[in-house]
């Protein structure tokens, strides 16, 4: 619903010309009755509807593709309170295949996040965040089309944290290759005190591991991550 409790209704609909479409439909709170419809041809599917402080409606859907034949992107759109379209957006993941829509939400200065799944280069179905930015006009529905954020940093391939650590910590890594692995734990003659991890793993699939620093006495240690020719290492302190 929007702030006049008026009712927003975001699914499935089809014609005789565009068998797979979205429609997006405004209810008056008071009577029911329909103050506008949308339909967004290509769409495959309804995803998630929400609204922002001045009722502008934004929507999400899985849209076939216009990039990829047989597949589908995301497909973020913007109408004003009264129904006129403002703007659209959408979002072909790094793996240029099939995209699938889960949830959308707008916060207080009219950024859209948008989440669902990705086709990834190499890693598979992956879970995907976007958030578009608007001008700071957009609550007034004047703006031009939103941009995408662009992702932060690339997390490091090995991290640890807390550290200096004085109990229960949590070893990250995220493998550049693909293949057998082992993550360990060395003290600062190079003997090996512990290993967390032995086994085969993903290329850039995100592993959290336990590390019980409480039982390691107080020193300066070195953690280890090897998967191939991949080596990664972080110091360890724990404190007395």
């Amino acid at each position: 619903m929007d702030g006049a409790g008026n009712a927003l209704v975001l699914g499935g609909a089809a014609s005789l010309s565009v068998p797979s479409q979205c429609a997006l439909l405004k209810y008056a709170a008071g009577s029911g009755q329909q103050l506008w419809e949308a339909r967004f041809a290509g769409s495959s599917g309804p995803s998630d509807v929400a609204v922002d402080g001045a009722d502008n409606v934004y929507s999400v859907c899985t849209s076939d593709s216009r990039e990829s034949s047989g597949n589908s992107d995301l497909l973020t759109r913007k109408h004003a309170p009264t129904g006129q379209l403002v703007w659209e957006a959408r979002y072909n993941g790094p793996g240029n295949g099939t995209e699938q829509t889960a949830r959308l939400a707008v916060d207080a200065a009219a950024n859209v996040y948008v989440t669902g799944l990705s086709t990834g280069q190499g890693t598979g179905i992956d879970f995907a965040t976007l958030k578009y930015v608007q001008p700071s006009s957009a609550l007034a529905g004047r703006e031009a089309p939103p941009f995408l954020v662009p992702a932060p940093a690339t997390e490091l391939p090995l991290t640890l944290y807390p550290n200096p650590v004085t109990g229960p910590a949590t070893v990250r890594f995220r493998p550049a290759q693909e293949g057998a692995a082992q993550v360990a734990v060395y003290n600062q003659f190079g003997e090996s005190v512990a290993t967390l991890y032995q086994g085969s793993v993903r290329r850039g699939q995100l592993y959290e591991l336990s590390l019980a620093g409480e039982k390691m006495p107080a020193g300066l240690y070195t953690c280890v991550l090897l998967v191939g020719d991949q080596r990664e290492s972080v110091r360890l302190v724990v404190a007395p």
